[in-house]
């Protein structure tokens, strides 16, 4: 079975495993103990939610639309600094 490792790390077989790396457990036990007790930290990896991931992950593929006008900007009203201090508006 094979564990992604969310967060922290993992010391396996006298290897280091960082977050993001894919460990495959032979003891299927093992593995899903360490899972359940990981709080989150580990999760059962699937290959098909990585390949969704990855198209998800795409930035090309994440934009869909343009701005209206790319010269627009955001105007911020006027701001007394008195006023703020003091916490009394005009």
């Amino acid at each position: 079975m094979k564990i992604k490792i969310n967060r922290f790390c993992l010391r396996y077989n006298k290897k280091m495993y960082r977050a993001g790396s894919v460990i495959d457990i032979n003891d299927e036990a093992t593995a899903r103990r360490l899972v359940q007790d990981s709080n989150g930290a580990f999760a059962v990896y699937h290959e098909d939610d990585e390949t969704a991931n990855a198209v998800a992950a795409d930035p090309k593929a994440a934009v869909t639309g343009t701005p209206d006008n790319e010269n627009d900007e955001i105007k911020l009203p006027s701001a007394d600094p008195k006023a703020a201090v003091t916490g009394k508006s005009k």
